[in-house]
């Protein structure tokens, strides 16, 4: 996984390099926020124990109650923290109207980058994985949710 350079002006922007093995996108439409958005994240972030929640330049919002950060500071939380989170994004969306505002969730162990940005309406959640067996389950799981989604894969 990489992050581009803080000279390079384009905020953070966490990829895998190579490429990741699978993408999932996730069709969402304005009805599906925020409950069915919710539901959503519970199950993504169920598939690991804990996640960095990482701003492209700043939190529009604060994440954590009583938590002191900067404006561009990652934040780690564990699984006895994933409602809030959930929560918290899942309220947030509306809020989030351009690039500026972009969030990415990064599994702490690097496997997983899911992309909550302005554009997550109008083209999708977008979940990359780089453990096809994790893929497998997580399909399952949104599968039993009903999930529209879109899977693709590179067979690096």
């Amino acid at each position: 996984m990489r992050l581009p350079d803080k000279e390079v002006g384009i905020g953070r922007y966490p990829a895998f390099n190579p490429e990741s093995l699978r993408t999932i996108n996730i069709h969402l439409a304005h009805e599906d926020v925020p409950d069915y958005l919710f539901e959503l994240l519970k199950i993504i972030l169920r598939s690991e124990s804990a996640w960095f929640l990482v701003p492209k330049y700043r939190f529009i919002l604060k994440p954590l109650d009583g938590q002191e950060l900067a404006d561009d500071d990652a934040i780690l939380f564990q699984e006895k923290e994933q409602k809030q989170i959930c929560d918290y994004l899942s309220n947030l969306i509306s809020n989030i109207r351009c690039v500026a505002d972009d969030i990415f969730l990064v599994s702490k162990n690097g496997n997983i980058i899911v992309r909550y940005d302005h554009h997550l309406i109008s083209e999708g959640l977008s979940i990359e994985l780089n453990d096809v067996n994790v893929t497998g389950t997580l399909l399952q799981n949104l599968n039993l949710l009903g999930a529209e989604l879109e899977l693709y894969y590179f067979n690096g």
